[in-house]
């Protein structure tokens, strides 16, 4: 990360389940480590079905605590790294209940400067502008802190709701990607869009 300045999101006090976190007017945006497993894996859990339609394929074995855990270890070791920004969202006073993901990975520095986004939301919070707002706030906090100059989304043609979503929070259509992830059985095409940070060099 960068050194601070003080127009930036200012992290918060953290908890001993969260490595770092930050806060809007509603919501907490936290990277959890390990000691946060049971309610990552319960998010997860319950929304299984929900997400089944637009996420990638996972065996029966992703939905359980152990490798839940293993993630989380795994995660917290790349975002130490800057490799990656994986951020859970709760409400502001209710730290444990997640309603929300949103994850910036693969990110490279460089000639590059980018990363890859993906998010997704729990079932009973759709249509409250919760992850458009959620989306914009982390965004500039990745610019902030990382300095990237490009991120990137990909997205199911179908999933008109995610599509509008990222159009919101500036992204610009820019091709097919294709056979890009695993959904439901098969190798699905994805839409590209890409955001540009004009004012990271």
């Amino acid at each position: 990360m960068a050194d601070s300045h003080s127009d930036r999101i200012p992290p918060v006090p953290k908890y001993r389940f969260e490595e770092i976190a930050f806060e809007n007017e509603d919501y907490r945006f936290s990277v959890f480590n390990s000691k946060a497993t049971g309610f990552v894996a319960d998010y997860y859990s319950r929304n299984r079905d929900f997400h089944a339609e637009f996420s990638q394929t996972h065996g029966e074995d992703y939905f359980k605590y152990s490798v839940q855990k293993e993630y989380l270890i795994a995660e917290t070791k790349d975002f130490k790294k800057g490799r990656m920004l994986p951020i859970f969202i709760t409400r502001k006073g209710d730290p444990k209940h997640i309603i929300g993901r949103i994850s910036y990975f693969d990110i490279i520095y460089g000639g590059m400067k980018t990363a890859i986004v993906g998010y997704s939301l729990d079932k009973d919070e759709i249509k409250k502008g919760i992850m458009t707002e959620a989306l914009k706030y982390t965004m500039r906090f990745l610019s902030e802190y990382y300095h990237l100059h490009r991120v990137e989304a990909y997205i199911l043609p179908k999933n008109i709701r995610s599509i509008n979503l990222i159009k919101r929070a500036g992204f610009i259509e820019e091709g097919i990607k294709h056979k890009y992830m695993h959904i439901n059985g098969n190798w699905e095409d994805h839409l590209s869009f890409y955001y540009l940070f004009e004012n990271n060099n």
